[in-house]
């Protein structure tokens, strides 16, 4: 019985790690397709939690957030899930007044 619980745990972490390698993947590719700089902060406004220290931080946080309550983001082509955040931002940025 332990075994069987072991095993479990052991494969969900695997998931888990293989999920997370997946959005840091599509983070690196959304960056770099976008001409993002990673190290600037104006994301961190119009997509993270305010929590985040960079776009890049904040990317990831989108991401991570958006794969829980989509769970199909991780398996997207990443030009699907580029499309998804220029909608996105498109969204949030439409709502700001100018």
């Amino acid at each position: 019985m332990i075994t069987i619980s072991a095993n479990t745990f052991l494969q969900s972490m695997h998931e888990h790690k293989s999920q997370q390698r997946r959005l840091r993947s599509l983070r690196d590719y959304l960056l770099t397709s976008l001409q993002i700089n990673p190290r600037s902060q104006n994301l961190v406004v119009a997509m993270g939690n305010g929590n985040e220290r960079s776009n890049a931080d904040a990317l990831l946080s989108w991401l991570s957030g958006t794969s829980h309550q989509d769970s199909f983001l991780a398996d997207l082509p990443a030009g699907e899930v580029k499309s998804l955040l220029l909608r996105h931002l498109q969204r949030t940025l439409d709502c700001w007044p100018d």
